[in-house]
């Protein structure tokens, strides 16, 4: 078994995901077409896997990279899925080649759009087809293109952290990372290894995104200042991410301890478990209570989030915030309440 694949068996085993469907969003890139390869390896079964890929509809090479993925998993056996038509579907190859023409029309949208496009996509794909777990292909380049790019813009332990190798997406579908760990070079010789053909995205290579100005510009200057910038970058990210889940698990129980009551816009919170912490704690127990809620953070800056923190240790006040939130101190409670 090749190093890869049993770095990834020992990733599922501890996650327990081989014993359930995995689903998994391949783009057709070399990232995501090497994890397809992996996951196969090391679940034979593949009734267990499903691959999704979502058209993003930007480029005209669109179609031709959704058709390659379709007969990429026809030849390996595994269900495919994807945006091609007026929604979410399972498709054989030769329905996705009747359907070509009506998807040739090119979408103008943000990056931002078009990535919760996507996540949304994956997550109604993973409840149509009965998959707890949605596996995506961000390795440990990623990882360091996601750090520095937090550093450049400003961050704090939670931007350092980086990109987690699970997350919760939902009640009932957890997103898992399995190859964070490995360098994109591992990933292009385990390919090569296997002979395996993969796509390229020519906007890859263009300079006016950002992400492709650090990878291709900053990192490699950077490495010319220090060879090993990149392996101290991530073992910084690794402490960051034990620091930050270990903060995580406070916060989690001290919002526990002071939630009374909520709905979908309002809360209530007894201020007392609260000022047992330090401010910076509170301010993540903030940060962490505005995700619960699905309430924007967005539109939250530091100094928002400080005045948040102080009014926990007032006796009364209250402070009108960023997306027409409203906090208020009442006698011992905290009430934080989303303005219709």
């Amino acid at each position: 078994m090749h190093q890869i694949e049993s770095t990834i068996k020992r990733f599922l085993n501890h996650r327990k995901a081989p014993q359930t469907p995995c689903l998994i969003a391949v783009s057709g890139g070399a990232d995501s077409v090497a994890l397809l390869r992996v996951m196969v390896t090391c679940i034979p079964d593949t009734s267990q896997l499903k691959v999704a890929h979502f058209q993003h509809g930007t480029r005209p090479d669109s179609v031709h990279d959704q058709v390659w993925v379709a007969r990429l998993c026809a030849q390996l056996g595994v269900e495919f899925w994807t945006n091609a038509h007026k929604g979410v579907s399972q498709y054989r190859v030769s329905d996705l080649e009747s359907v070509t023409s009506a998807a040739s029309q090119l979408v103008v949208a943000s990056e931002a759009t078009l990535r919760e496009q996507r996540y949304q996509f994956l997550q109604d794909v993973a409840r149509q087809s009965g998959c707890p777990y949605l596996l995506t292909a961000h390795h440990a380049d990623d990882q360091i293109e996601t750090v520095v790019h937090h550093l450049l813009r400003g961050t704090g332990l939670r931007g350092l952290s980086g990109i987690p190798e699970h997350r919760q997406l939902s009640e009932d579908l957890e997103l898992l990372r399995p190859l964070l760990t490995l360098r994109r070079k591992q990933i292009l010789e385990y390919l090569e290894s296997l002979g395996q053909d993969y796509l390229t995205d020519s906007t890859n290579f263009e300079t006016t995104f950002t992400r492709n100005r650090l990878r291709h510009e900053l990192l490699p200057l950077l490495a010319q200042f220090e060879p090993q910038f990149a392996e101290h970058l991530l073992e910084l990210s690794e402490h960051a991410q034990e620091v930050q889940t270990y903060h995580q698990e406070l916060v989690l129980r001290v919002l526990g301890e002071a939630v009374l009551s909520r709905s979908a816009d309002y809360v209530r919170l007894l201020s007392r478990p609260l000022q047992a912490l330090p401010d910076f704690l509170i301010r993540e127990t903030f940060v962490e209570l505005w995700s619960q809620q699905k309430w924007s953070r967005g539109p939250m800056t530091r100094p928002d989030w400080e005045r948040l923190a102080r009014l926990v240790h007032q006796e009364k006040g209250s402070e009108s915030l960023p997306a027409q939130m409203f906090a208020e101190r009442r006698a011992e409670m905290l009430v934080i309440s989303q303005n219709a």
